[in-house]
């Protein structure tokens, strides 16, 4: 797996600064790296993943078919993948440019509801 560094906008650019040394990891240093921060690092849009640990990591969860989940699915997959990824290569080079829309589905308050139940569902999929 290959992590980067991402440019978070808004208003304002701003680099997303998790103070990791770039290099060559194992999934448990990583992970201890992590954990170091005070920022969660389980986006996939600052990650390339190779296709079947992907797919290994999404059959790991073992998700029911009728279980829909539009918030919080990086959560989800985060920790599979960490485990699942005998190397990890972080760069401190930002590769890529996530834009907050503050109109998005995830800060409109008509969302909360759903967006709270999404979560909900995430946490007890982590809890088992």
């Amino acid at each position: 797996m290959l992590c980067f560094e991402a440019f978070i906008t808004n208003a304002k650019k701003s680099i997303k600064k998790l103070n990791i040394k770039q290099g060559k990891y194992n999934n448990k240093e990583f992970t201890m790296q992590i954990l170091k921060t005070k920022n969660p690092f389980w986006t996939m849009w600052a990650k390339i993943i190779k296709k079947d640990i992907y797919l290994k990591a999404f059959n790991m969860l073992n998700l029911k078919k009728e279980i829909k989940i539009n918030m919080a699915e990086d959560a989800l997959l985060y920790y599979p993948l960490t485990i699942l990824s005998n190397e990890i290569f972080y760069l401190t080079q930002p590769l890529y440019t996530q834009h907050v829309n503050s109109n998005s589905i995830t800060n409109n308050i008509n969302s909360l509801e759903a967006n709270i139940q999404e979560h909900k569902i995430v946490l007890n999929v982590l809890k088992s």
